[in-house]
């Protein structure tokens, strides 16, 4: 038996396998980009190898998309010898170099497979017209074949023109220089032409033309283009839009710019062989969805060319800091090391990419963990201070009605301002502060007095009471810093200096107050509890100080605490704070189950919980079940007015 020599051996791609791989690139807005690409490296390829005339800087990329046919066309052409040997050549490395030895990073295209299998996969065929130095060649691809047409052929440049349709074109009217140039012979032209597209009605307005554009926008493989390229956008001939520009957003300058140096070597895979490649992330002020959802990548680069891309929220597992994140690095090993796939969207999988995916996956979600903790503290202070307004409305509320027993003003010969006050007589008869004390104890002997206007002064210089939060509010006594409690310490606080300006100190750092959020029903009456027990100290403290208090007994008793109850109450119902607590729900709801239809004054009389608090419930914490079990009409009578009548559903 005859050995054979293999080596060499003609290998060949069945044409399902070609089709069914085209399909990820049917999409307009994939397979655009990639004729757009292709045409900048065409441009790119004779300006480094510097074989044309004429410069090629101010030319432009032509997108033309109608109904019947999407065109792409570039003036930079390619050698009619060196196309036929790269065109058709499916997944060839070098098709966008073209076989040269170009710089690497000066082309983007990759695998010389995305432009046909645009072409392949969305239309019903594909010509691909090439006229260079005064010769044309033509190709067209259908799903049966790719097929060879004219190669080399003679024809003028008013006859390339009337073939691709520019004659038709009102573009060129305002572009005559263009024209002139093309029609002289002066410029080589190449062309994707796709023929009667399958997804049409995307592209059949100007509503869809717009959408499409604002993808290509933001697009990473096009990005590049735009930044160094005009292209411009027709539609039916006529010009759309010229010099598309790549997408912008609003950077957020709270959180700036943030950089990551790749490290020098990942698992046993050096980098940085070439500088410093580094991870960059930005922030933009708003989220980047619709439109600009194509901004919200990590756009991974080799030489500045887009190598592949990931949907920042899908490649971290989040939506809410990621959404407002764009990222790019720039790593050329990754091309070295074979991570660069044909469709130029992902990385190939193997141990490299991977091990660079997790390192950028590491830093992206430190970010976002920082972002978070932030954002959950900015939340903190926000209902800390929330907590601090409800107080302090509370207690002003409570310190104007209570002003003669806390904050009251003492008669003062040379005060400057007049007040009803407590002015001595003359007389005396006693001891204590109006001699009705008649055993000596530990009050003064000071003689009577008599309420009426004269001069007066505040009490020690006191203010009105004054809610303070740890960690958060200015500390008076400190300027530019606040004061810094631990868990330790009590909840409320008053420290020697802050007696006489009436600062009240709130712990923040007490779990519980982080926990019992302000506008939770359930929660009130605990803020409500530390507003009355900071009234109760105040009062209890200026009772110790007044001179005409002989004992405790005395204190208590001049506390006169039910006096406090109804202020306090009659304070709690101006401001209609909604008092309910988690057991009076459980009362009200355990009625309500009971009955097949019911009213507020019904359950008032029948819990006992007043009606206001009824309604609180029935709006707040009972809302659901109550939306669920029953219908609301208006059909009761109570005496001459309808009153809301709830019904259970049947």
């Amino acid at each position: 038996m005859s050995k054979l020599d293999r080596k060499g051996l003609k290998k060949g791609v069945h044409r399902n396998l070609i089709l069914r791989t085209a399909l990820n690139f049917r999409e307009h807005r994939i397979g655009i980009s990639e004729w757009i690409k292709n045409s900048d490296d065409s441009y790119i390829r004779h300006e480094k190898a510097r074989d044309l005339k004429y410069g090629l800087k101010d030319l432009p990329v032509i997108l033309n998309i109608s109904r019947n046919a999407i065109f792409c066309i570039d003036f930079g052409g390619a050698n009619p010898d060196i196309l036929d040997q790269h065109i058709l050549y499916y997944g060839d490395p070098r098709a966008a170099t073209q076989g040269k030895n170009l710089e690497k990073g000066t082309v983007s295209g990759g695998h010389g497979s995305g432009g046909k299998y645009y072409g392949l996969a969305q239309f019903d065929e594909c010509r691909i017209i090439n006229y260079y130095n005064g010769l044309l060649t033509t190709y067209k691809l259908t799903k049966k074949s790719d097929e060879s047409g004219d190669f080399k052929k003679e024809i003028t440049p008013k006859e390339v023109a009337k073939l691709i349709g520019f004659d038709s074109w009102s573009y060129f009217n305002t572009k005559p220089e263009l024209y002139r140039n093309i029609l002289s012979g002066k410029l080589n032209v190449f062309c994707w032409m796709g023929i009667n597209p399958i997804d049409k009605e995307e592209i059949s307005s100007v509503r869809g033309i717009n959408k499409l554009i604002k993808t290509l926008e933001a697009n990473p493989q096009v990005v590049p283009v735009l930044k160094s390229r005009e292209v411009d956008i027709l539609f039916n001939g006529r010009l759309f839009l010229e010099n598309l520009k790549p997408l912008s957003f609003t950077e957020d300058p709270t959180l700036g710019k943030l950089e990551f140096e790749l490290p020098d070597e990942l698992g046993k895979y050096k980098f940085n062989k070439m500088g410093k490649s580094k991870l960059i992330i930005r922030f933009s002020t708003e989220p980047l969805i619709g439109d600009k959802e194509g901004l919200n990548v990590l756009d991974i680069t080799a030489r500045g060319r887009s190598i592949a891309y990931y949907k920042l929220t899908a490649f971290m597992m989040d939506k809410g800091p990621a959404r407002y994140m764009t990222a790019t690095i720039d790593c050329p090993e990754l091309d070295d090391y074979k991570c660069i796939t044909n469709e130029r969207i992902e990385l190939a999988e193997n141990p490299v990419s991977t091990l660079f995916k997790d390192w950028c996956k590491s830093k992206i979600q430190g970010v976002i963990d920082d972002i978070n903790n932030k954002e959950k503290k900015d939340i903190e202070v926000e209902e800390l201070k929330a907590t601090k307004r409800f107080l302090q409305q509370v207690l002003d509320k409570l310190t104007t009605a209570l002003d003669e027993m806390l904050l009251k003003k003492v008669y003062n010969p040379s005060g400057t301002e007049q007040a009803v006050v407590e002015v001595p007589t003359g007389e005396t008869g006693g001891y204590g502060g109006d001699g009705k004390i008649k055993k000596r104890g530990g009050g003064k002997r000071r003689g009577k007095t008599e309420t009426k206007e004269g001069t007066s002064v505040d009490k020690k210089n006191e203010s009105k009471l004054k809610i303070l939060v740890s960690g958060i509010d200015e500390d008076p006594f400190n300027k530019g810093k606040s004061r810094d409690m631990s868990a330790r310490e009590p909840i409320l606080d008053q420290r020697t200096e802050d007696v006489p300006y009436g600062y009240w100190w709130l712990n923040s750092q007490k779990e519980y107050v982080k926990n019992i959020k302000i506008n939770d029903p359930a929660g009130r009456p605990f803020y409500l509890f530390l507003v009355k027990e900071i009234v109760l100290f105040t009062q209890s403290r200026k009772m110790l100080e007044d001179e005409s208090v002989v004992n405790r007994a005395d204190m208590l008793q001049s506390l006169d605490l039910n006096l406090i109850d109804e202020i306090f109450n009659r304070v709690i119902g101006e401001l209609r704070i909604p008092v309910v607590t988690m057991k009076a729900a459980e009362v009200i709801r355990n009625a309500i189950r009971k009955r097949k239809e019911f009213t507020i004054r019904e359950l008032e009389e029948e819990t006992g919980i007043k009606a206001a608090n009824i309604n609180t419930l029935l709006n707040t914490v009972l809302a659901d079940e109550l939306k669920e079990n029953f219908t609301k009409t208006k059909s009761r009578e109570e005496g001459t007015r309808s009153v809301n009548l709830f019904k259970r559903k049947e």
